[in-house]
């Protein structure tokens, strides 16, 4: 039909189908404008350590110093790929600020207890106990 009658097509679309640029509908919109608060809370210290390491892990796999020098020379990096690698690790880093357990690759990052992942500074700090007492046995 589309190849035949292709006027036919277009008046019943036409009829049924309405679409609206922005000049024929502003009138129509009343937006509020846009607020927003910023409110800064410090990490406790197993979230900073949590971060610390997640942006050391960044800096290594990423070729950069924690100062944000390179370690590698420019000519011998795919901008490209180095582009991908920063904008995931950024996800991943701005995930842990809002909490360790948003993004899937942090889910497990700090421990679980009872199935389910830490929520406490006092849970974490537990954790971290069995860690190292695991770690010298």
């Amino acid at each position: 039909m589309l190849v035949r009658y292709p006027d036919v097509l277009r008046d019943i679309i036409g009829n049924i189908a309405l679409r609206h640029s922005k000049v024929q509908v502003r009138g129509e919109l009343h937006i509020p404008p846009q607020s927003r608060f910023v409110i800064k809370i410090p990490f406790s210290h197993i979230e900073e350590q949590h971060y610390s390491e997640l942006y050391q892990q960044m800096c290594e796999k990423c070729g950069y110093d924690r100062n944000g020098r390179r370690l590698i020379a420019d000519e011998d990096v795919d901008l490209t790929v180095l582009h991908a690698q920063m904008r995931a690790w950024l996800i991943r880093l701005r995930q842990t600020c809002l909490h360790p357990r948003v993004g899937q690759q942090n889910r497990q990052a700090l421990g679980r207890v009872d199935g389910r992942p830490l929520s406490t500074v006092d849970e974490g700090k537990a954790h971290d106990r069995r860690v190292v007492a695991s770690a010298y046995r």
